[in-house]
């Protein structure tokens, strides 16, 4: 699958971006890395900042593409898919991102499942 056939089934929908955007949001990803490398703060905290940086690498990546997700209902699952097309990320380390975000949705859905240094 492609970025243009994930459009084709109503997945993402084109929508041009603009250099203040990505900017924007690539300064979001250097704020959460820096907050995810805080040791003071709980190993839980640090994997979330950790995470949100991996899901806005994503979103600048489709971005930089003009595509934005058009779902709702899994949209962490459907913009993670996409770093294969926008950074060429191989299935291995997809399968591997996608176990860390089934992680996080444990960790905040079903509720305090300590989180290692590993998986931080």
């Amino acid at each position: 699958m492609s970025l243009s056939e994930m459009e084709a089934r109503g997945e993402l929908e084109p929508l041009a971006s603009t250099p203040e955007e990505l900017v924007r949001l690539y300064d979001s990803i250097r704020r959460r890395l820096k907050d995810a490398s805080v040791e003071l703060t709980s190993n839980e905290a640090r994997f979330e900042h950790a995470y949100h940086a991996i899901l806005g690498a994503a979103l600048v990546g489709l971005r930089a593409f003009d595509y934005r997700v058009d779902t709702q209902a899994g949209k962490h699952v459907l913009l993670l898919n996409t770093l294969k097309y926008t950074a060429g990320l191989p299935d291995a380390k997809l399968r591997y991102i996608q176990k860390l975000r089934n992680r996080r949705n444990i960790d905040l859905y079903e509720g305090g499942a300590p989180v290692s240094n590993v998986e931080v």
